[in-house]
């Protein structure tokens, strides 16, 4: 029952399963939608900073949820620069920005 010497260890490569493309759009539109989604994410930690700055409290703020989020968005744009790819590194840049700087505001006015 072990592999054939004929064949080699890739002979039954077509029994596995094909990688099939659910959406049949030019690879352009998908990666102007992820650049578009992704900055539209990213913007949702600026009215969070904003909210803080304006009331100068961070109460409600969980820090370990902002350290999390801070650490993941540098996290994969470093690996956006890493891979030397635009796409993640303009999504991430705006929510490195933010989250940090939710981060550091909540840490700031936290019980003042």
């Amino acid at each position: 029952m072990g592999l054939s010497s004929a064949g080699g260890p890739h002979q039954n490569l077509h029994l596995l399963p094909q990688k099939r493309k659910i959406f049949k759009l030019p690879p352009m539109i998908i990666e102007i939608f992820a650049v578009v989604m992704g900055i539209l994410m990213s913007l949702g930690y600026y009215p969070q900073a904003y909210k803080i700055f304006k009331t100068k409290s961070a109460d409600d703020i969980s820090i370990p949820s902002f350290v999390i989020f801070s650490f993941g968005t540098l996290a994969w744009f470093i690996y956006g620069i890493y891979l030397n790819n635009l796409t993640i590194m303009v999504s991430f840049i705006l929510g490195v920005i933010g989250s940090w700087l939710v981060l550091l505001l909540a840490l700031f006015y936290k019980k003042r």
